[in-house]
C-alpha cells in the first residue's frame, strides 16, 4: 500500500476531518435520527443480557464485569481514517461490546453443557462522517498530525514505511454526542471492492 495514498485521502485540515464508522444494520436507524450517543455501560450490559434473557443476576459476573469496566473508562464512539478498518469492525454481528459479552456466555454456556447462542443474520454498513476536529479526541494534538503529514510529504511517494503508516491509519473517539448532520453516507460493506486499494 502506497503510504503517501493513504495520506491524501483525508488529512486535508480543513474545518472537518472525514472519518468512518462500522456497525450493523440494525443499529442504523437510531444513528440515522439521533446521531452517534456515547452509551451508559451499565444500561448497555442489561440491554445486551436481556436480549438473551439473561440478567446480571442469572450469569456469572465475569460474563459482564470485565467489558462494564472496560467501557467505564472508555464509553465512546470509535471511528478510523480507514474505511476498509472501519468495514473489518463491521463485521461483528453481535456489534463490538455485544460480541465481547456473547462470548462469555457462549463459554460458560458450553461449561453448563448446553448450545451456545446462534449467531443471528446481518448486514454490514460503514457510515462516513464529516467531523469537525474540536468534537472528535485522539492520542495527537492537531499540531503533531500536521507535523507527521510534514515528514510523509518528504518521503518519497512510492516509499511504504510503517512508522508512518502507523501514525496516518488511526482512530479517534467522540465522548459527546455527535447529530445526524454530521453523517455524509453510508453504504454496505459487502457492496465495497478493492477498498485497500481504494481507501
Amino acid at each position: 500500500m502506497k503510504i503517501y495514498k493513504i495520506a491524501d485521502a483525508w488529512y486535508k485540515f480543513t474545518p472537518t476531518v472525514t472519518l468512518y464508522h462500522g456497525t450493523t444494520e440494525d443499529n442504523l436507524n437510531a444513528i440515522l435520527s439521533e446521531g452517534f450517543q456515547p452509551f451508559d455501560p451499565s444500561k448497555k450490559v442489561d440491554e445486551v443480557l436481556n436480549r438473551y434473557g439473561y440478567s446480571r443476576d442469572t450469569v456469572p459476573p465475569w460474563v459482564w464485569q470485565q467489558e462494564m469496566n472496560l467501557r467505564q473508562r472508555t464509553p465512546f464512539i470509535f471511528f478510523t481514517t480507514l474505511k476498509p478498518q472501519a468495514a473489518s469492525y463491521s463485521k461483528k454481528p453481535f456489534g463490538e461490546f455485544e460480541t465481547s459479552i456473547v462470548d462469555r456466555i457462549n463459554i460458560w454456556l458450553k461449561e453448563q453443557e448446553q448450545e451456545k447462542l446462534a449467531t443471528p443474520e446481518y448486514k454490514s454498513v460503514v457510515i462516513t462522517v464529516e467531523a469537525p476536529w474540536d468534537k472528535i479526541k485522539s492520542y495527537k494534538t492537531l499540531e503533531e498530525y500536521k507535523e507527521t503529514v510534514k515528514r510523509v510529504e518528504q518521503l518519497d511517494k512510492d516509499e511504504t514505511n510503517e512508522e508512518y503508516l502507523t501514525d496516518l491509519a488511526f482512530e479517534f473517539w467522540l465522548d459527546q454526542p455527535l447529530s445526524p448532520d454530521h453523517i455524509v453516507k453510508w453504504e454496505y460493506s459487502d457492496t465495497m471492492k478493492d477498498l485497500w486499494q481504494n481507501p
